[in-house]
């Protein structure tokens, strides 16, 4: 949880730091929040207290009522361009000391520019400020308890990151990996040792099991199960030591692993799933290898497989959704390659939900159902009937044509193109009906699957026989086929609307261009 300060002018906001004061104390609880009415005792010496708070806090925040610029002192002096203001003195020293700042307007002021602050306090013009008005004072404190937690977990992050004086944070990134470095505190050799005897054992006792023959015909059992068991014990150690001493050489690595604290306690249970999941994605091998071993088809064995390399891309999920709360993350980076593929990240509008488990689905069965696709039938890979697998084989590439317009849909909802919408009745039904010149060529891509799902309908409704011994299929999964081409029509009609062109299009060019 956080650790914050909340600076203000009594005669300035007063009344509205006194109401933020209380609604943070009651989230965050009242030792983490600090104020001066009511944090500093009686007989201390001001000074102090304020600079052993601010030091301590994670977070500042500077309150900003509308005289909070123009209040002056007795003789006619601006209070903040004065060395003995004390606002000026807590923001000075919390943005010196690198500490997040976060400004809060109320009760209708606006936010100073850089040229109503000193120079210690110039930075404060360049910062996100929040609004909270005394209307919707609900909805802002929600606002700014999120903005409080992320900042707080990115001061944390920052401290714990800040530079070292000493060498030992010279070293290359492959030293740092196998801690050959002088560890920063003597009682830090307890994991040291330990990870270089593992080191050595991982490496040398399975090659002198296998050059001396020791354990016969189960040799290579227990070659995995040494192997293993060593390189889960030197990922333990590495993840402590990274968590114990912390620096930013290896900072990517152990944020990849999300060993920092996160804004939030529910999200470093997620934390705690993905490293225990990494765990399992580890030490599940040498089983599977036994269990795969013991299989009477390649059906049986296939199956083992994808179970472990869906807990894998689960595993990875999991870390995605971890990751989103990195304090450290900028806040407009592009999701990677995995994200990406698999379209891991909050949505902006809840219908954009559908096209992703339309999404999922067909992947699953795609994964699920390949292997049968490729087996004959006695569930091996070894002489596969075309014939026989006709059908399913269809199927499959109707999965496929429904993954990859659904995944386009989900992207179309997110963006949300309007595109041109003709007034004329006729060019209305073109664009229902997708008979325009696409602005990309990704667009022909969605035209080409909307009506490949509209001749599939077309063909299963009119001519079922023939349909039926086209595609090489039973008379059961007939109905099954009318609904994925009615599923692959609606995701490949939302994809295509990305790609509508603007309202000033040249077909002839290929471009848009702005009215004479």
């Amino acid at each position: 949880m956080a650790r914050i300060f909340v600076s203000y002018r009594r005669q300035d906001s007063a009344g509205h730091a006194g109401r933020l004061y209380d609604r943070l104390r009651a989230f965050f609880g009242s030792g983490r929040v600090f104020m001066d009415v009511e944090g500093i005792d009686l007989g201390a010496d001001f000074t102090e207290v304020l600079d052993e708070r601010i030091i301590g806090a994670e977070v500042v925040i500077a309150v900003i009522g509308p005289n909070w610029v123009s209040a002056s002192t007795p003789d006619g002096q601006r209070r903040l361009f004065s060395d003995k203001d004390y606002v000026r003195y807590e923001l000075a020293t919390a943005l010196a000391r690198g500490i997040e700042v976060i400004p809060v307007l109320v009760a209708g002021a606006e936010a100073p520019s850089a040229g109503d602050l000193p120079k210690e306090l110039a930075d404060l013009a360049s910062r996100q400020m929040y609004t909270i008005s005394d209307v919707a004072m609900d909805l802002g404190m929600a606002r700014l308890i999120r903005g409080v937690e992320r900042s707080a977990a990115r001061t944390r992050e920052m401290r714990r990151l800040s530079p070292r004086s000493r060498s030992r944070f010279r070293e290359r990134w492959w030293a740092r990996l196998l801690l050959l470095y002088e560890p920063a505190h003597p009682a830090m050799w307890l994991l040291h040792i330990p990870f270089f005897a593992c080191l050595g054992l991982s490496v040398l006792t399975p090659v002198m099991i296998w050059a001396t023959g020791t354990g016969g015909e189960d040799r290579l059992d227990l070659v995995l199960a040494l192997f293993y068991g060593m390189s889960v014990w030197l990922l333990v150690i590495r993840a402590l030591a990274l968590v114990l001493e912390p620096d930013s050489v290896v900072s990517p690595l152990r944020r990849w692993f999300l060993l920092y604290s996160p804004p939030r306690a529910m999200m470093g249970i997620v934390h705690l799933a993905f490293l225990l999941m990494v765990l399992l994605c580890l030490i599940t091998p040498a089983p599977l290898v036994q269990m795969i071993r013991v299989q009477s088809n390649d059906i049986a064995r296939a199956i083992l497989v994808q179970v472990w390399i869906l807990f894998v891309i689960l595993t990875f999920v999991v870390r995605e959704i971890g990751a989103s709360s990195d304090p450290l993350r900028p806040v407009l980076v592009e999701p990677n390659l995995f994200a990406r593929s698999f379209c891991i990240w909050r949505p902006q509008r809840v219908v954009a939900w559908l096209p992703r488990i339309v999404y999922y689905a067909a992947c699953l069965l795609i994964f699920l159902q390949v292997p049968r696709a490729l087996a004959d039938s006695e569930g091996n890979f070894g002489n596969i009937d075309w014939e026989q697998n006709r059908g399913l084989l269809v199927f499959l590439a109707l999965l496929a044509a429904i993954a990859v317009s659904a995944r386009g849909a989900a992207r179309a909802g997110e963006v949300g193109w309007p595109g041109a919408r003709a007034a004329d009745p006729v060019q209305r039904a073109k664009s229902i009906l997708l008979l325009y010149v696409p602005w990309r060529w990704e667009g022909w891509v969605a035209s080409a699957l909307f009506f490949l799902g509209l001749g599939v309908l077309v063909a299963s409704t009119a001519s079922r026989a023939a349909t039926l011994t086209l595609l090489g299929m039973k008379p059961a999964g007939l109905p099954a086929l009318a609904v994925l081409s009615l599923i692959l029509i609606a995701c490949a009609w939302s994809w295509a609307q990305l790609y509508r062109p603007p309202a000033h299009w040249n077909e002839s060019r290929g471009d848009s261009s702005a009215p004479g």
